[in-house]
């Protein structure tokens, strides 16, 4: 693994330079690499070949580029906890591990219960899979239509209601609640014989066409002045 340092002088990258490099194992402090060289790059960069680096390992890491350089800059340091490279082959070699393991299981499967049992076992998911698809599409009709019938008994329900409603207001006009009577006919004995009975909902509109919930016909005959032999109201509307 190559180990690379960059260095300036007053900011600018600079070359030519002779740099060194140590590299400290962090589990023990021990000094793996003592002032090893560093060879040049270009432009200002430089390297190290680290043959012996072990990546489950922590390194500490410092390059002196040199008594040329003032001191500010003449020390770059680092550590590898952070190498993109070794956390991706890291996570390679885990991958790489779990799909062996997984062609191994595989294999052991089939030498124990052979390819055809395998297939088999497979169908049989697949055909509990479509069941269960199956259940759940004729549960989902099941409540759409119970859905439907109680929407149909709420409409029934509600006719119902508006019938009472007007039965209730019909009563209350047949015991002469927002009532009027027109069109009377009368004999020669001045008696009623016949007249136009109307029941209404809103009290404002007797009298006229509006808010009529039943129209009557009366029929009275009658024998002498005063007197009427019957009395028969029905309902035309």
């Amino acid at each position: 693994m190559y180990i690379t340092a960059f260095f300036t002088s007053s900011g600018v990258p600079i070359t030519g330079l002779s740099p060194t490099i140590r590299i400290r194992d962090v589990s023990d402090n021990s000094l793996l690499v003592t002032d090893a060289a560093m060879s040049e790059i270009g432009d200002g960069n430089y390297k190290y070949n680290f043959i012996t680096y072990d990546l489950h390992k922590d390194y500490a890491i410092r390059c002196d580029g040199g008594a040329l350089l003032p001191d500010s800059e003449r020390y770059t340091y680092g550590g590898n906890e952070n190498y993109i490279e070794d956390i991706e082959n890291s996570t390679l070699s885990d991958q790489i591990s779990a799909v062996n393991t997984n062609v191994l299981s595989l294999s052991a499967s089939i030498a124990t219960s052979g390819s055809e049992a395998i297939l088999n076992e497979i169908d049989d998911l697949s055909t509990q899979i479509d069941s269960l698809s199956a259940s759940n599409q004729i549960n989902f009709d099941t409540v759409n239509n119970n859905i439907s019938e109680v929407n149909t008994n709420v409409l029934a329900v509600s006719a119902s209601l508006v019938d009472v409603s007007d039965d209730i207001k019909r009563l209350l006009g047949l015991t002469h609640e927002n009532v009027f009577i027109d069109n009377p006919s009368y004999d020669s004995d001045c008696n009623l014989t016949s007249a136009r009975l109307r029941i209404y909902s809103n009290p404002a509109s007797v009298g006229t066409t509006n808010d009529v919930i039943g129209t009557y016909q009366i029929t009275a005959p009658s024998t002498a002045p005063g007197q009427f032999t019957s009395w028969k109201q029905v309902r035309t509307s």
